[in-house]
């Protein structure tokens, strides 16, 4: 495995398509704020073998930390400016794949907290009658460790107030 760091970026490849490939790779890894600055010799270089676009703007998309929306519209449009509405997609779709973990673990997490709020007025009902706006409201806004706490509370509680009371 060669290290590109230490090589010039202009001795990296007299042929424009390895060149512009190699130079992504080159700041693939490197810190975020190298990599946005480097952007600029990317385009240059993808300028003159603009049929690489796609293939190395999806790398960038996985590699570079920072790389948003109108950075890729501005590359695009120096590139390949036919391209943009594709490339737009490809981005959007990019972003969309790295976040649904993230989002079904929070769609997850929402949905047993909210299992839980649940439970817990069931059982204020069941024991105390109705339950008061003002309790719903505290139910609404506590996090799982409370309510599971309150939850063992109403088997003993005297009163709805002493449920929620600190």
């Amino acid at each position: 495995m060669a290290d590109l760091g230490p090589i010039p970026n202009d001795l990296l490849a007299r042929h424009a398509r390895l060149k512009a490939g190699l130079l992504a790779l080159k700041y693939g890894t490197r810190d975020p704020k190298e990599q946005m600055e480097a952007l600029d010799l990317i385009a240059s270089a993808l300028i003159e073998v603009p049929e690489l676009l796609i293939e190395v703007m999806l790398y960038l998309f996985t590699t570079f930390q920072y790389l948003d929306e109108s950075t890729v519209h501005e590359i695009v449009i120096r590139v390949c400016p036919q391209e943009t509405v594709e490339m737009i997609s490809i981005f959007a779709r990019n972003i969309i794949e790295q976040h649904k973990h993230i989002w079904l673990q929070e769609g997850e997490l929402k949905g047993k907290l909210d299992g839980e709020a649940k439970i817990l007025t069931r059982q204020l009902q069941r024991r105390f009658g109705s339950v008061p706006a003002w309790a719903n409201e505290k139910i609404a806004k506590a996090d799982s460790t409370v309510l599971e706490e309150w939850s063992f509370r109403v088997l003993e509680a005297q009163s709805l107030e002493s449920v929620f009371s600190d």
